[in-house]
């Protein structure tokens, strides 16, 4: 629903709402190494030990409002607000002993239902200093439900297993930026945005033993930075971009382990960069260019995983080059073309065990739009 009004100042609101219902369940078969076999492959054999079926149901339904209103023609302010509510019911974790066919160590058929309610207002402001210099800024009030994945599915990857925790409650953010738009000349735009958010019990996967993680509430952590682009046009087909972003992303509070506080969050590089350049002329192609940098980041909550070959904790710095191209035949048909990892760099996304990332992957197709959209 949306609606207009004009008179001294010009408003323009939207309301609507959304329901959503997830079922999953996680079929595992764990496998133990055969009486007296060494596990060294290519002679290691394996027998089925256990299966695991764990799972439920997630139902969440969200409202919102939002109002869009300019008191003074330069001045943009936006206010909105969302109310949401979900429930988690069925989870069960399931396991059985193939050998006797008994219920396992960690048999659970029937969890706990859960369910939750958050609310989550937005002010918003834009303000046209000049023709050339704008100013922005926002305050923020958000939410995220956790998951049936991180409720109810454990995992191993390499040595590591990862527990789930059906007692996980509702990541809740608050939030701010501040920004400014500069045009110095016709073809040139620079933008500067400074932001932090507060986030109070993020889902993350903590250590509580040799290999051994369990996903919880991570207290408290902090995450602020400042993002800068730059945009230059070179004629009218040309156009080189280039950006780079500073997140310091850490934990300030968490009572069951004080070990974690001031730890960096894993998975989260600190600085990041990129430089593109696109050629967009409609009658031959659209093409793009870039290249992504990304700085040195940690594997784990504790900081402490090293990658082999180096004394440093963390994984290695990279950067990998993609490319894009598009045509378009008519209104309603589009050739496209892509590569992502163009020179096909090794890099390293995980340890325990050592993990590189994706090499060159190649795509194409053609996208047709019905009805002239």
């Amino acid at each position: 629903m949306k609606w207009r009004t004009t008179s001294n100042s010009e408003t323009s609101g939207s309301a609507g709402g959304d329901w959503r219902r997830v079922d999953g369940d996680s079929e595992e078969d764990a496998y133990l190494a055969a009486p007296g076999v060494p596990i060294v492959p290519p002679t290691a054999r394996a027998v089925l030990s256990l299966r695991r079926i764990s799972g439920g149901t997630q139902r969440s339904l969200g409202v919102f409002v939002q109002d869009v209103f300019t008191p003074v023609p330069k001045l943009v302010l936006t206010v909105s607000a969302r109310v949401d509510n979900w429930r988690n019911f069925d989870g069960h974790i399931r396991e059985t002993t193939v050998a006797t066919g008994l219920p396992g160590a960690g048999n659970r058929p029937t969890l706990a239902d859960t369910s939750d309610r958050v609310g989550s207002p937005r002010v918003a402001a834009l303000y046209h200093i000049t023709d050339r210099v704008t100013a922005w800024g926002d305050l923020s009030w958000g939410f995220r439900a956790p998951t049936l994945n991180e409720l109810y599915r454990q995992f191993n990857v390499g040595l590591v297993r990862t527990l789930a925790n059906d007692g996980l409650g509702p990541e809740r953010l608050t939030g701010g930026e501040a920004g400014l738009r500069v045009q110095p000349v016709s073809n040139v735009s620079l933008r500067a945005t400074w932001y932090e958010n507060r986030v109070k019990n993020p889902v993350s996967n903590v250590t509580i033993g040799t290999n051994l993680q369990q996903r919880q509430n991570l207290g408290r952590t902090r995450i602020r930075g400042l993002q800068t682009d730059v945009d230059v046009r070179a004629g009218s087909s040309l156009k080189f971009s280039a950006g780079y972003l500073y997140n310091d992303a850490r934990v300030r509070a968490f009572a069951a382990n004080p070990v974690l506080v001031g730890r960096y969050l894993p998975q989260v590089t600190k600085q990041r960069g990129s430089v593109s350049a696109v050629y967009s002329n409609p009658r031959y192609v659209t093409a793009s260019v870039s290249a992504l940098l990304f700085g040195r980041q940690f594997d784990d909550d504790l900081n402490a995983r090293v990658t082999p070959g180096q004394s440093a904790p963390g994984l290695p710095s990279y950067g990998v080059l993609e490319m894009t191209a598009m045509r378009s035949f008519g209104r309603n048909l589009d050739a496209f073309f892509g590569v992502q990892n163009l020179l096909d760099q090794e890099y390293i996304v995980g340890l325990l065990p050592t993990t590189i990332g994706s090499p060159r992957l190649v795509n194409g197709g053609i996208r047709v739009r019905w009805a002239g959209q």
